[in-house]
C-alpha cells in the first residue's frame, strides 16, 4: 500500500513536472514566434511609412527641379533689358506663384542659396562644431537674408544630387530655428560655375524649407495610433526629425546610454548596419529589428530600421512592445491556458 502512494506520488510529481516544462518551453517557443511575427509585422508598417517619405521626397526634388526653366527666365527677365512695366509683371507673378505653392504644399519658406568656395568649405570642415558649414539664404518670399548652419557640405551633397540637410537658420533679428533644407542646382546636376542673381542677391541653387511641424504634416504619419514614433536620421545616428516626445538628438547615443538595454543586436553592429547601408546601392538588406528596454521608464519597445534610400537618411521607428504584440499575446495565453487544463 505505502509503495503504491509513493508510485502514485512520483507519477503525479513527473507530471507536474512534465507540464511545468512543457509550460516553459511552450512559453520560450511563443515568446521566439511572437517576435519574429511582430518584426515582420513592424517591417511591413515601417516599409509603407519609409515609401511615404521616399515618395513625398522624391516628389517635392521633382518638383523643385521642374521650377528650375521658370526661375532662370524670371531672373533673365528681371536682370536683362526688359521694360519696367515687364520686370514688375514678372515679378509680381513669381510671387504669387510661389505665395501660391507654398499655401498648397505647406513648406516654410523658398531659399535662393549662396554656396562660399569650395576652398571655403574645406577651411569648415576642420571647424570643432557640430554645425560648421555656413552658407546664405535669400527668401524671395518675405524679402529677407538668411544664414544656416549645416552639419554636412552642401556642395558636396548637391554634387551627389542627395540636397537635403538639416540645419539652423537665423534672420536678421538673430532668431534661430531648426529646418531641413531640399535643394538643387539652379543650372543642373554639377553646374556650380552658373551663378545667378536676384535682386542683388548671387546665387547657384535654390531649395524647399520645412520646419519640424510643417515636415511632419507633409509625412502625415501615425504609427499605432501615435503611441509608436519615427526617427530620420543619418548613419552616425543624428536625428534630422523625430515624430514623438522622446525628444532624442542622437538615436546610437540613446542605445549607448546605460539607461537602455538592448537585446538581439550589439549596438555596434547596428552602427555598422547604417554605415554599410549609406554606401550601398542595394537598401534591402540591412533592415532590421530589435527589442530594448529603457529603465527609465521601463518601457519595452522595438526598434525598427531601414534606409531611407536618400542622402544616407535611416527611418528609425519605435513601438512599445505590449501594443504590436497584443494579439498573439492573447493567443499564447489562451493556448497555455488549454494545456493546462487538458494537463
Amino acid at each position: 500500500m505505502l509503495k503504491q502512494k509513493w508510485r502514485d506520488a512520483a507519477v503525479i510529481a513527473a507530471s507536474l513536472i512534465v507540464v511545468v516544462v512543457t509550460v516553459i518551453f511552450y512559453s520560450l517557443f511563443t515568446s521566439q514566434y511572437i517576435f519574429s511575427e511582430s518584426s515582420t509585422h513592424l517591417k511591413e508598417i515601417y516599409e509603407q511609412v519609409n515609401f511615404r517619405v521616399e515618395n513625398q521626397i522624391a516628389d517635392g526634388r521633382s518638383m523643385l527641379k521642374s521650377w528650375r526653366n521658370y526661375i532662370k527666365n524670371t531672373v533673365e527677365i528681371l536682370n536683362g533689358d526688359a521694360s519696367q512695366s515687364e520686370k514688375e509683371l514678372r515679378e509680381d507673378e513669381f510671387d504669387s506663384f510661389l505665395k501660391a505653392q507654398k499655401e498648397e504644399l505647406e513648406f516654410t519658406d523658398f531659399y535662393f542659396i549662396s554656396l562660399p568656395t569650395a576652398e571655403q568649405e574645406s577651411a569648415d570642415a576642420d571647424k570643432e562644431e557640430t554645425f560648421k558649414y555656413e552658407y546664405s539664404l535669400m527668401s524671395p518670399i518675405s524679402g529677407n537674408t538668411e544664414t544656416i548652419l549645416l552639419r554636412r557640405s552642401l556642395r558636396k551633397l548637391l554634387s551627389e544630387d542627395n540636397g537635403g540637410v538639416s540645419g539652423i537658420v537665423t534672420d536678421k533679428d538673430g532668431n534661430s530655428k531648426t529646418v531641413i533644407v531640399f535643394s538643387v542646382l539652379l543650372g543642373g546636376e554639377n553646374q556650380f560655375d552658373n551663378e545667378y542673381s536676384y535682386k542683388g542677391f548671387s546665387f547657384i541653387s535654390i531649395g524647399l524649407c520645412f520646419d519640424t511641424e510643417s515636415m511632419l504634416k507633409l509625412f502625415n504619419v501615425n504609427v499605432f495610433d501615435s503611441n509608436g514614433e519615427y526617427f530620420i536620421a543619418l548613419p552616425d545616428g543624428f536625428v534630422l526629425l523625430q515624430s514623438g516626445k522622446n525628444n532624442t538628438e542622437n538615436v546610437l547615443q540613446f542605445l549607448q546610454d546605460e539607461t537602455t538595454v538592448v537585446t538581439g543586436k550589439k549596438i555596434s553592429e547596428i552602427g555598422e548596419d547604417w554605415v554599410w547601408e549609406a554606401s550601398s546601392h542595394d537598401n534591402s538588406q540591412k533592415a532590421d529589428t530589435v527589442l530594448i528596454k529603457t529603465r527609465a521608464d521601463g518601457v519595452e519597445r522595438y526598434l525598427t530600421y531601414m534606409p531611407i534610400g536618400f542622402g544616407g537618411w535611416m527611418l528609425v521607428g519605435l513601438s512599445p512592445s505590449d501594443i504590436v504584440n497584443d494579439t498573439l499575446n492573447t493567443f499564447r495565453l489562451t493556448t497555455v491556458l488549454v494545456m493546462s487544463v487538458i494537463f
